[in-house]
């Protein structure tokens, strides 16, 4: 979707569109049945596709947000841009699910299962001065909850993200890049109520992925003052049925 198209009234940024229909090879005619945005966040364009040897369909995207100064790398970095994790794509029911390719897992070194039976209060962790890793987890929660994701805190500046399931908004707030979105989004609860969230934090950037990849958000960080604490809070205490962080060695 570029920004100068008519149908659309604003600057549009970093948005790329997936349209699912049924294509008639006499006519030409294409017919759209499902289209949506294939990674809400501020940080993911121009995808690539390819199938692997066990014939699945893998998509890297680049992971740049252009329009916003802010987020631009250091010179001295001597790079613009990276690539996000490779996710396996499939289809159903017509809408497009996403997750880190398997192989992703060979990198993880270490594995810590966090027991806790509920979000009455916020959880705080510590990644160790290594800001590389995974976090997962299962929540049963209910529609008119907010769960919080605070990232690479320090003492005063964090990177949120709120999803909020009463108004279908996730909300991205960080105090390193002066960055305040809202994004719109329609995903509802899985059965019992349950919300499943699996975020990939790297030293510059975070992918999230909401309800087995059915909405995935990617953002980037060039600040090199960034703290190694995250934190998840509910406001409604939202019991966890899995919660666990796997460290990766790249």
């Amino acid at each position: 979707v570029m920004p100068c198209d008519p149908i659309y009234e604003k600057e549009i940024g970093n948005i790329t569109e997936y349209i699912v229909g049924t294509l008639n090879y006499s006519t030409g005619e294409y017919t759209i049945e499902h289209k949506d945005i294939i990674d809400y966040g501020n940080s993911f364009y121009a995808p690539q596709s390819m199938k692997n040897l066990e014939n699945k369909r893998i998509m890297i995207g680049w992971m740049k947000k252009w329009i916003n100064k802010n987020l631009n790398p250091p010179e001295d970095l001597e790079w613009n841009g990276m690539m996000s994790i490779p996710r396996e794509v499939k289809l159903k029911d017509n809408k497009l699910m996403q997750s880190p390719v398997a192989s992703v897992k060979n990198y993880m070194s270490s594995k810590e299962k966090i027991n806790a039976p509920d979000l009455e209060k916020e959880l705080i962790f510590d990644t160790k001065e290594k800001n590389i890793f995974n976090f997962s987890c299962s929540l049963n929660t209910v529609l008119e909850d907010t769960i919080t994701f605070n990232l690479f805190k320090t003492k005063n500046k964090a990177i949120k993200i709120k999803i909020n399931l009463k108004n279908n908004t996730v909300i991205y707030t960080s105090d390193f890049d002066d960055m305040h979105e809202i994004y719109s989004i329609n995903t509802k609860l899985l059965k019992e109520n349950q919300l499943i969230l699996d975020v990939y934090i790297d030293k510059y950037s975070i992918e999230l992925f909401i309800n087995h990849g059915e909405k995935v958000f990617s953002f980037t960080s060039f600040s090199d003052d960034k703290g190694n604490e995250f934190s998840l809070s509910s406001e409604k205490k939202a019991v966890i049925s899995h919660a666990e962080i796997n460290h990766i060695n790249v």
